[in-house]
């Protein structure tokens, strides 16, 4: 079985954490970061998102990165502008009542 290296390298930093993606961000390299990503976004009085790593992206990443931003990622740096299309609609989605 080959090991795919982490998707996610979280920096701390001296006003919250920067998430750096990398890779494919698809289910299997999904799988690995889901958990400490939001972790770590919830742990940090801010978080940013640093997505110019990513190679490729499918929906387990796409779902992965608007929840990131529905947690007061902001906007997500580095994206490649066909992912920043599709993610596009999910960004002007309205959260839930009780979100």
């Amino acid at each position: 079985m080959v090991q795919n290296p982490s998707v996610l390298e979280i920096v701390k930093e001296s006003d919250g954490s920067r998430l750096k993606f990398s890779g494919r961000l698809d289910a299997e390299g999904v799988s690995g970061a889901w958990e400490r990503a939001l972790r770590a976004a919830d742990d940090a009085n801010r978080i940013s998102v640093d997505a110019s790593g990513v190679e490729y992206c499918d929906g387990a990443g796409l779902a992965l990165l608007w929840e990131l931003q529905r947690r007061g990622g902001g906007e997500i740096s580095g994206l490649r502008p066909e992912i920043a299309t599709l993610l596009e609609p999910f960004a002007k989605a309205q959260p839930k009542e009780g979100d």
